[in-house]
């Protein structure tokens, strides 16, 4: 399916409260980040293919949230509205597991038994929209986006959002996920353990990547094995891409090419976008299969020179001045 991010684009403060909470348009291909803390990262560098993210974690309570994300902000961009979110919007009916923690994931209800309930903060969901100041430009990030936060456990969360609502993440994060002395009942990092495992048997797909932090020993690899590609490093975090190419692969590709559109539309340069096109498919496909044909981008690059150089804009691969592959 492909993202058409208008409707964030249209968005007024007064409908943002008065509107049903478009779950569906926030979860798909959102970045969901289990154990999130304050960590404002992924939202500076993901922001470049995509324009929803979805944090989660049970430490934050809404005192601190106002504190870190609300009055600090997001540099470059301004808060255009928010709005808490009741639990029966988050999900349609009333969620149950799609797999059971076994004794190896570990005991959701660990610390409570211990007695630490006092650690948690009180449960909450609040949805934010952020628009880019105008004296930045697309390079920044996207002309706006949104941030849902839930006070909840990351597990439970990714299971009762993603698959109530048949969605699958764009991305998940998977940063000092609290393993240890964390306060985390299980441990994120392991694959076939619970988060791995509603991950990817989710019926609605798998994430295209995994942005994670940089092992502090010398291992190399993303903690998924699904997930070879070593994509793009930013500082202390590296983004895994899966090398394969998925069953519904062409359905990434239409989603893909949808938020290079969208960049033209906020003022991309033609060259620019003509350049991230080709990373994303092959020559052999027909654009207009592809869904691109109804764009002004697609009218506009039939008319451009075929030999156009790739360009790092947006995903960090490649030498610019490397022409196109045959």
């Amino acid at each position: 399916m492909a993202i058409d991010w208008k409707w964030l684009d249209d968005l007024s403060p007064a409908a943002m409260q008065e509107m049903k909470v478009p779950m569906r348009k926030i979860l798909a291909d959102s970045v969901y980040y289990p154990a999130s803390g304050i960590d404002g990262r992924p939202v500076q560098y993901l922001g470049k293919i995509t324009n929803s993210f979805i944090y989660v974690d049970q430490s934050i309570s809404i005192e601190e949230l106002h504190e870190a994300f609300i009055k600090e902000g997001f540099k470059g961009y301004t808060l255009l509205g928010e709005r808490k979110v009741q639990e029966v919007e988050l999900t349609p009916k009333r969620p149950v597991w799609h797999d059971t923690p076994t004794e190896q994931d570990g005991d959701p209800q660990k610390y409570h038994k211990a007695g630490w309930e006092h650690v948690f903060a009180n449960p909450y969901a609040l949805w934010t929209v952020w628009e880019r100041n105008k004296e930045y430009d697309y390079k920044h990030g996207p002309k706006r986006f949104s941030l849902l936060i839930i006070c909840g456990d990351g597990v439970a969360s990714f299971d009762a959002l993603y698959y109530s609502h048949k969605c699958k993440p764009l991305a998940l994060c998977i940063i000092a996920p609290g393993t240890g002395f964390g306060l985390n009942w299980t441990d994120f990092r392991q694959p076939g353990l619970i988060l791995h495992r509603l991950v990817m048997n989710n019926p609605a797909g798998i994430p295209e990547c995994i942005l994670q932090e940089r092992p502090f020993s010398d291992e190399k690899g993303c903690y998924w094995p699904e997930y070879s590609l070593d994509a793009s490093h930013y500082p202390n975090l590296t983004l895994f891409c899966r090398e394969e190419e998925l069953p519904n692969y062409k359905n990434q590709r239409v989603s893909r090419l949808a938020k290079i559109a969208s960049l033209y539309n906020d003022g991309a340069p033609l060259e620019d976008c003509v350049a991230l096109v080709k990373l994303v498919v092959e020559f052999s496909y027909n654009y207009e299969d592809l869904g691109l044909h109804s764009s002004e981008l697609y009218r506009d690059m039939m008319r451009l020179p075929s030999e156009v150089n790739f360009c790092r804009y947006f995903y960090d691969i490649g030498d610019p001045n490397k022409p196109e592959k045959g």
